[in-house]
């Protein structure tokens, strides 16, 4: 993704309203040729309460950034899933039977990744299995790993399905990353049997401040909307989809890194004549999140301010949402960068703030200090370094 794109104003995705109160301003440096966004607006819908991200660029853009930029490709099949994906996994599938008895219903996952969640439910007896995924690579992965049919595509576009065919879709992690929401929900409409249910699991923004994460991790790079479990609910009474069942639940995605969300099934509905009811908790808890990341950020910001006024060369391991962040709001851009290293392929020979990206590998010879950039892989990246790569590097941990 080379291309500028233009920011535009969102009204609320959910009422429309165009009066919003500002509640944070988030930044971002970018990776050349593979960044997404500089930064948004955190608003808060003063009609309905939904909180969500403003001035971002059109749908199309975030279409192209999902289809080039997968992170989720995992060509070598003798790569394991992690064991916080599994058991997230397991405990959706589960979820999942208590609310969808029938065995031969058409599911259709959209955002399948690499097909975990439906070789779970072909393991457990589901044969009319359909996964939608906008990575080309991901879809050849499902089809040859688990022969499990997929199709590449996006949300925005379910022309590929016959109408009123499906009994179920599954969207896992999805719709925080979708702007168009109507459009996307009209979609869903149309594929779906008159009595078709839909399984959303999403983020709980009304329960951030429960989760354990880097500060701010939650205003990611690629989340822009921010449900609470009433936001969601009044989005799919909008769109005449009546609640089944919601639960609130936190998942651990990593070690030490735990993530509130919400679990639910919604289905069809015709009537659709409920009302929208304002979201004061998801508004309220949101600030209340957003405090927290200060107080917590503020001794990271030490470390850095340390690291800036020793002025010693130093490699900067993880170039995710908070190393972008922290390169917009702190001292960490005036530091003696000499290299950033990620292990994913997409960032690695881009540049961030003109310096280079580069592969583990090329570590080999370097004996400059190592900060390590992220919380959620932090103990696994140093491992990587004293056990894989056999380094000897002074290691500068931000947790």
């Amino acid at each position: 993704m080379n291309e500028t794109y233009q920011k535009e104003e969102r009204n609320c995705p959910i009422c429309n309203h165009n009066e919003k109160q500002l509640l944070f301003q988030q930044s971002f440096s970018k990776i050349s040729h593979c960044g997404l966004l500089d930064g948004y607006n955190v608003v808060a819908c003063k009609k309905c309460g939904f909180c969500f991200a403003d001035n971002i660029p059109n749908q199309k853009v975030f279409d192209k950034y999902y289809k080039d930029m997968s992170k989720y490709e995992k060509l070598d099949s003798s790569i394991k899933e992690s064991q916080y994906d599994i058991l997230k996994f397991q405990k959706t599938v589960e979820y999942l039977k208590s609310n969808t008895k029938n065995k031969d219903s058409y599911i259709v996952e959209i955002g399948c990744a690499t097909g975990l969640l439906l070789s779970l439910l072909k393991n457990d007896g589901f044969s009319n299995l359909l996964g939608i995924d906008p990575s080309p690579a991901c879809v050849e992965i499902v089809n040859k790993r688990y022969s499990i049919p997929s199709r590449s595509g996006t949300i925005s576009d379910l022309s590929t399905i016959k109408p009123e065919s499906v009994d179920l879709i599954i969207l896992l992690g999805v719709l925080e990353h979708i702007k168009d929401l109507d459009l996307a929900l009209n979609e869903l409409s149309i594929v779906l049997k008159p009595e078709g249910k839909v399984c959303i699991l999403i983020p709980d923004a009304s329960q951030y401040f429960n989760g354990k994460d880097a500060p701010f991790q939650e205003f990611s790079v690629e989340h822009i909307n921010f449900f609470g479990p009433l936001s969601l609910t009044n989005l799919m009474i909008k769109h005449k989809f009546s609640k089944i069942s919601i639960e609130q639940q936190v998942f651990e995605d990593n070690y030490n890194t735990l993530t509130p969300v919400i679990l639910s099934i919604f289905i069809k509905d015709k009537e659709g004549n409920a009302s929208i009811i304002f979201d004061q908790e998801t508004v309220d808890n949101l600030k209340k999140y957003i405090t927290n990341c200060y107080i917590e950020e503020k001794s990271i910001y030490f470390k850095i301010e340390k690291i800036y006024l020793d002025y010693e060369p130093i490699v900067i391991w993880g170039t995710g949402a908070q190393t972008l962040r922290l390169l917009a709001n702190s001292d960490l851009s005036k530091a003696n960068i000499i290299a950033f290293v990620d292990s994913n392929p997409k960032y690695q020979g881009n540049k961030l703030n003109n310096i280079s990206v580069i592969r583990p590998e090329e570590l080999k010879d370097n004996q400059e200090t190592i900060l390590i950039s992220t919380r959620a892989y932090q103990n696994e990246i140093e491992h990587q370094i004293k056990e894989t790569l056999k380094l000897k590097n002074k290691i500068i941990k931000l947790y």
